[in-house]
């Protein structure tokens, strides 16, 4: 079965990385204020999740797409 993922290849694009920063410029107090890593982990997975937005499918390529025998010796 397939896990989602965060699509943060999409920060790539200047307008969603511009409004990637904002978002987090916008929740600096909350990522400052928070008492633990985790909190702090989850206000940006947060920002971009709204920004970047999730997979639907399955991966294009598999995990080693770039594997071949030229690299495998």
């Amino acid at each position: 079965m397939h896990t989602p993922r965060l699509k943060v290849w999409k920060l790539r694009e200047p307008n969603v990385k511009q409004e990637f920063a904002r978002l987090v410029k916008d929740r600096k107090n909350e990522v400052f204020e928070a008492d633990n890593v985790e909190s702090k982990c989850n206000a940006m997975k947060e920002a971009t999740e709204q920004v970047c937005g999730w997979t639907k499918g399955p991966p294009r390529h598999s995990e080693k797409w770039w594997w071949n025998d030229d690299v495998s010796y």
